[in-house]
């Protein structure tokens, strides 16, 4: 046998055996639309009771404890709504957290 013929009598097989897997419907490259975006799992460790958006602080009440220092988000909705970190004068269960970005709202939950 020839080669060439011995190629193809190997190749074909095998790109038909591709082509079917990919054209199956299970295939991510050929599924109508495109996947939805991940949601944000939140594990949330807290609740936001006050915002002073003037003084840009926060104060949140949570039964883990946080360090000095430490940053944390505040989430709505599956998303991240602000970057807070927590201050210093914190008195557990209670936290005092500057706003460093974003716009929390009572009832975020600290993740």
């Amino acid at each position: 046998m020839m080669p060439m013929q011995r190629l193809c009598r190997f190749l074909f097989p095998l790109l038909a055996a591709c082509s079917v897997l990919l054209m199956s419907s299970s295939c991510a490259l050929f599924r109508g639309g495109s996947d939805p975006a991940p949601e944000l799992r939140v594990r949330p460790t807290g609740v936001v009771l006050k915002v002073d958006p003037h003084q840009h602080f926060v104060v949140f009440e949570s039964g883990f404890r946080f360090r000095p220092e430490q940053q944390v988000f505040a989430v709505r909705d599956g998303r991240r709504m602000a970057r807070l970190r927590v201050h210093s004068q914190s008195r557990p269960p209670f936290y005092v957290a500057d706003i460093l970005e974003g716009r929390p709202e009572v009832d975020d939950l600290i993740e």
